[in-house]
């Protein structure tokens, strides 16, 4: 009864992303990536075929996957590798990543398609990141004894396997996985009443090795460097137009302090929205027209795919989403030695206490803490302490790569 439950929401999910097709691109492009996807697969079958294969909701979560990838590449350069992704925006600006063979979107989650995609792939592992949770496609791998980790996994009081009316399903499906990664002793903790002890290891989150990795092998973007305003620079990472009205309050309230501008989403519209906002600011793709252009106050760079780069520029970054669904990555600021400042959204992750713990970042909620990140950005010394606290902490948090590598180098040998 629980499994109709499930799977009569799984369609009625992919009917409503049908109709929202008609006028959202979003869902349009979930839609037309699940076209013909088994004709697509059996096409790809000398890349796919035996493939270790990660599952990502969207860009954030395969950020996680990525040391394990490189890993894999470097240790069985032969060894094909699939990825799939749940969301767009995901598999939009990672479709080309060079080190995996093939990447696809996930078909929904029915019976017949978890069925159909694992005995085309025949994978030799399946790794999913952090809360992928599709239990179909959970239920088809244990049947086919496929092993199976989570890795940088999450799983919080209000998680669907500790309350609802499904939660019996969820736990059911917790037997699917060889063995879970966790995070945080939070997840360890609220998942040792389900699980075999020896199935579980806290491992920490793959995330801290990446983002020590991308700043050790920084590379300079050469196209923006001779148009970035003079320092310092406060800089809005991932911002969302709640985030950009906050740019422009400080904008006018920190006369020496100069702004470059990162959206999360690109369009005309959200262009001429912060044109509005700031008037005399420049856009990279004004740059694109026009090299001759002159560094200006404010910088756009309405570009994706720079942005955990752009990040060693700043002085003090502010990262986005906080007055929205939550806060996009504060690691990716955090190892440059970046002090940092979010909405209050922020609870859903353990790394953003972390950060405010140390005293590397400071919550934003209302107007009355205006004052303070005045102050605060008024003193060199304190905001460059909380940078080099930021950047300790992220160090102090690597090691999850190795934990994870090493149970799947011991898996491969005994295999």
């Amino acid at each position: 009864m629980l499994q109709l439950l499930y799977n009569l929401g799984v369609r009625i999910y992919g009917l409503g992303v049908y109709l929202a097709s008609l006028w959202i691109k979003k869902a349009y492009l979930w839609k037309q990536g699940r076209k013909q996807w088994r004709e697509i697969l059996k096409t790809q079958q000398q890349k796919v075929h035996q493939a270790i294969w990660f599952h990502a909701a969207s860009s954030g979560e395969f950020e996680q996957a990525k040391p394990i990838i490189q890993w894999l590449k470097n240790q069985y350069p032969h060894q094909n590798i699939l990825v799939t992704f749940f969301s767009p925006s995901g598999y939009e600006l990672c479709k080309n990543y060079a080190l995996v063979d093939f990447i696809t979107y996930l078909p929904s989650d029915t019976p017949q398609n978890a069925n159909d995609f694992l005995d085309i792939v025949q994978p030799k592992m399946a790794i999913f990141i952090k809360y992928e949770f599709w239990l179909n496609f959970l239920f088809a791998i244990r049947k086919k004894k496929i092993p199976c980790l989570l890795i940088s996994g999450i799983f919080r009081k209000n998680s669907p396997f500790f309350q609802g009316v499904l939660k019996k399903l969820y736990q059911k499906a917790l037997n699917s996985y060889t063995h879970i990664f966790v995070q945080n002793q939070e997840s360890y903790e609220n998942l040792k009443p389900y699980c075999e002890l020896s199935k579980i290891t806290l491992a920490g989150d793959t995330r801290f090795d990446r983002v020590i990795e991308i700043c050790e092998n920084w590379e300079a973007i050469k196209e923006i460097e001779s148009y970035l305003p003079a320092k310092p620079i406060f800089m809005f990472g991932s911002s969302w137009p709640a985030d950009e009205l906050w740019a422009k309050k400080l904008y006018n309230l920190l006369p020496n302090w100069n702004f470059v501008l990162v959206p999360h989403e690109i369009s005309e519209l959200h262009n001429q929205q912060l044109r509005s906002l700031f008037p005399d600011a420049i856009f990279y793709s004004d740059i694109v027209k026009n090299a001759q252009t002159k560094p200006k106050r404010v910088l756009v760079i309405d570009k994706m795919g720079w942005l955990s780069r752009l990040y060693h520029y700043a002085d003090a970054v502010w990262i986005g989403g906080g007055f929205g669904v939550g806060i996009h990555n504060t690691l990716e600021a955090a190892v440059y030695g970046k002090p940092i400042f979010f909405g209050p959204n922020y609870h859903k992750f353990h790394e953003a206490y972390g950060l405010i713990k140390v005293g590397a970042a400071v919550p934003v909620k209302t107007d009355k803490d205006i004052p303070y990140i005045i102050q605060f950005l008024s003193h060199q010394k304190q905001y460059k302490q909380s940078g080099d606290a930021a950047k300790n902490y992220v160090y102090s948090k690597q090691g999850a790569t190795k934990k994870i590598t090493h149970w799947i180098q011991n898996f491969l040998i005994q295999s």
